[in-house]
């Protein structure tokens, strides 16, 4: 499922709010065979970013600013599902 949201971070003296689009994969059983033995494993919860793009719709680099934006899509979602 796809998400968004918007951050505002600072950038030398000033602020860039940046629009931050991800995709979230939940967590799924693997396929077990007729006596519950695994047959596939089990997947994990995964966050894919899409894009980050500044005000202008710039692509944006986040690496060159060392910001996790893992860690906030993460926290996004969190307070998501949290409402």
């Amino acid at each position: 499922m796809q998400h968004s949201f918007l951050r505002t971070i600072e950038t030398g003296d000033t602020e860039t709010t940046l629009t931050i689009i991800y995709e979230h994969t939940p967590p799924s059983r693997g396929q077990t065979g007729p006596h519950g033995e695994p047959l596939e494993p089990d997947a994990e919860s995964e966050i894919e970013i899409l894009s980050v793009t500044d005000e202008g719709g710039n692509d944006y680099q986040p690496w060159l600013e060392g910001v996790s934006f893992h860690s906030l899509c993460w926290d996004h979602l969190a307070k998501t599902f949290e409402q």
